[in-house]
């Protein structure tokens, strides 16, 4: 009888040299195991440029970014309508003579973000923003500075906290010299212009940090 038309049906497979052994099969269990674990730590770890994956850090101070932004902002819009500042590339050659120089988050941006070096960053900046906006009281509604700076402090509480949760030391920073004693009511004036333009930059970097 002719067979040629027919299909050879694949034998079944057979123990011998290819067959997997138990001990072959328990070691790939183990791999198994191991890059699971891997990776549960991973997705429990904070993402580059993500601060932290604590939910009630992240939503409180989204909170707090956007209070202080708010409170900060009507200061500035006071002081464009006073003194007709309303941009700070306006008083970019002032802020030279002045010294004044943005506090550094360059830890926090994408590309070189550091979860440590943005925290130190985030803390100390911050710590440097309220000493100036104290040291001027005279040129901030009493009121408004009070609510600024208590916000402000609250929300140094909660880096601080976070930080010490995640085994985190803030790294010193160099602290700016203030504004000479004689200075003038016109550059206190500017000053606190660009110490609260900082300010809302910085919030706003901050708040990125925790969406």
């Amino acid at each position: 009888m002719d067979h040629s038309g027919t299909t050879d049906l694949p034998s079944n497979p057979t123990l011998g040299t290819g067959s997997i052994s138990a001990s072959e099969n328990m070691f790939s269990l183990r791999d198994f195991l191991f890059i699971l674990c891997l990776s549960v730590g991973v997705l429990s770890a904070p993402l580059p440029g993500l601060l932290s994956t604590n939910k009630e850090f992240l939503q409180m101070n989204k909170e707090f970014s956007r209070k202080i932004t708010r409170d900060a902002e009507k200061l500035i819009s006071h002081m464009c309508g006073d003194d007709g500042w309303c941009e700070k590339s306006q008083l970019t050659f002032i802020q030279k003579h002045l010294q004044l120089q943005d506090v550094p988050l360059d830890q926090c941006q994408a590309g070189s973000f550091s979860q440590e070096g943005c925290f130190s960053q985030l803390f100390n900046g911050l710590k440097e923003l309220q000493k100036w906006v104290l040291a001027m009281p005279g040129h901030l509604p009493e009121g408004n500075l009070h609510r600024l700076n208590k916000d402000i402090s609250d929300l140094l509480v909660n880096i601080q906290e976070e930080m010490e949760a995640q085994g985190i030391k803030a790294q010193s920073s160099p602290s700016q010299t203030l504004l000479p004693t004689g200075a003038s009511n016109f550059h206190k004036r500017v000053a606190m212009f660009l110490i609260l333009s900082d300010l809302v930059n910085f919030m706003g970097i901050l708040h990125g940090l925790l969406v």
